[in-house]
């Protein structure tokens, strides 16, 4: 942090020592009697006034700069509530925690941990888009796109003979972690989305979001025994 002063700031000194020593002098002063001890003290002995002075420029001085990290404080929250946030690297973030979270739970209870897969994550991402673009929380739809509509649909596009599938929606305002371990723990509390995550069979997961209006982020959690191929 760098300090300048400006020929307004040195007036702002000034002004600001007069005003100190006229105030402090009429605050000090005894009716009848003339200034108070303190007075007589504050007026008469220069080290105390520059060390008031002092104070009074640093704060002067300090002023812009205390100003400008206010400002860069604001746009940090504006960018979370004008849509900029999350970004790219955010969405990220929370696909990697719900696969950790998910295997965390799978772990503690003995069970064989998912295996990433690229094929599965490209039809849980765009099960997330096709539910953002449609609206609609739903594992069919006809508002879907052509070849998307239902889950054999996604089966077939990614070479796969079996699988599940786990959906949810969340408004996103809180950090990427904390949004992710909510969505696993709803999923938990839900039993047929708890059978998917423990289901043994499955052995690898591919996990897709997508932020939408309003806030509102789409999660999709993808099964399979097969790691599948991209279309």
């Amino acid at each position: 942090m760098s300090l300048s002063v400006s020929l307004r700031q040195f007036r702002s000194i000034f002004f600001a020592r007069a005003i100190a020593t006229v105030l402090l002098g009429a605050l000090s002063y005894k009716r009848w009697r003339g200034l108070s001890r303190f007075g007589r003290f504050f007026i008469g002995n220069e080290l105390v006034q520059c060390v008031f002075i002092f104070v009074m420029a640093a704060a002067v001085l300090l002023q812009p700069a205390l100003a400008a990290e206010r400002k860069t404080r604001v746009p940090d929250q504006q960018k979370k509530d004008s849509g900029s946030y999350p970004r790219k690297e955010d969405l990220l973030a929370i696909e990697k925690s719900i696969l950790l979270l998910t295997n965390n739970e799978r772990n503690t209870r003995g069970l064989p941990v998912f295996q990433g897969s690229s094929a599965l994550t490209y039809l849980a991402r765009r099960q997330s888009e096709n539910m953002c673009a449609a609206r609609s929380l739903e594992h069919e739809s006809d508002a879907f796109p052509n070849g998307w509509k239902k889950f054999t649909d996604r089966l077939k596009t990614g070479g796969l003979t079996s699988g599940a599938e786990n959906i949810g929606y969340r408004t996103l305002r809180e950090q990427p972690e904390k949004w992710a371990t909510a969505v696993v723990k709803e999923w938990m509390k839900s039993p047929p989305h708890r059978k998917n995550i423990l289901n043994p069979r499955w052995r690898y997961l591919g996990v897709g979001l997508r932020m939408c209006a309003d806030r509102i982020a789409y999660a999709t959690q993808f099964f399979s025994s097969d790691p599948g191929s991209i279309p």
